[in-house]
C-alpha cells in the first residue's frame, strides 16, 4: 500500500505533509521559533538539500520523515557539514555547533527524533530563560539561547507530547 502525504495549512504555511504541520504545531506549543524550508544547501555529494525546519534561535535543523520515506541520508550529510569543528574551547555561535535532527512520525502522540550523528540529543528547557531546545550532551551542557548551565529535566525521544495541527484553528486540509 502506497501512502501519500496529506498537505496541510498551519500557521499561514503550506506544509507538504500533516506530519510536518504536527511538528510545527508542537514547536509552537514549546515556544520554539521555526522557519519552514528557508535555506537550500549544497551537500558534499553535490546534491541540493532543503531541510524542513530551521530553528534560528537555537541553531537546529529538523528534517521530518515518516516511515519508509527516502532521503534521510541528506540529513546525515548536513549534520556532518555543520558539526562543531572547534578544538578545545568551542567558539561556535551555539554551544557545540549546529544540530541536525530527523523528526520521526509520532508514536502514541509523543515526539520522536533521532540524531544522524548518533549522539545523545535530548530536549530540555532552560531554567534561566525558559527556552526549549535540543542539546548534544557530548558537546555542551549550556542553553543554546542564553548560555546558562543546564540543570533541568532531559527529555528523551518519546517522552514529550505531540500537538496535532489538525486540532488547531490555524489548520486547513488541502
Amino acid at each position: 500500500m502506497d501512502l501519500q502525504p496529506v498537505r496541510r495549512w498551519y500557521a499561514a504555511t503550506a506544509f507538504r505533509s500533516s506530519l510536518e504541520a504536527d511538528w510545527a504545531c508542537s514547536l509552537d506549543y514549546l515556544g520554539i521559533a521555526w522557519e519552514y524550508e528557508p535555506e537550500a544547501f549544497l551537500l558534499s555529494s553535490g546534491d541540493g538539500y532543503v531541510p524542513d525546519f530551521w530553528l534560528p534561535e537555537i541553531g537546529t535543523h529538523i528534517e521530518v520523515k515518516g516511515e519508509g520515506i527516502p532521503g534521510k541520508w541528506k540529513a546525515y550529510d548536513l549534520a556532518r557539514m555543520t558539526a562543531c569543528e572547534c578544538d578545545g574551547q568551542c567558539k561556535c555561535k551555539w554551544p557545540g555547533g549546529q544540530i541536525v535532527l530527523i523528526g520521526l512520525a509520532h508514536d502514541w502522540l509523543k515526539l520522536n527524533w533521532w540524531d544522524p550523528l548518533n549522539r545523545n540529543t535530548p530536549l530540555t528547557q532552560c531554567r534561566r530563560c525558559s527556552a526549549w531546545f535540543w542539546l548534544r550532551l557530548r558537546d555542551s551542557l549550556a542553553c543554546r539561547k542564553c548560555g546558562a548551565r543546564i540543570t533541568g529535566h532531559l527529555y528523551a525521544p518519546g517522552e514529550k507530547e505531540v500537538h496535532l495541527a489538525d486540532h488547531h484553528p490555524w489548520t486547513r486540509v488541502r
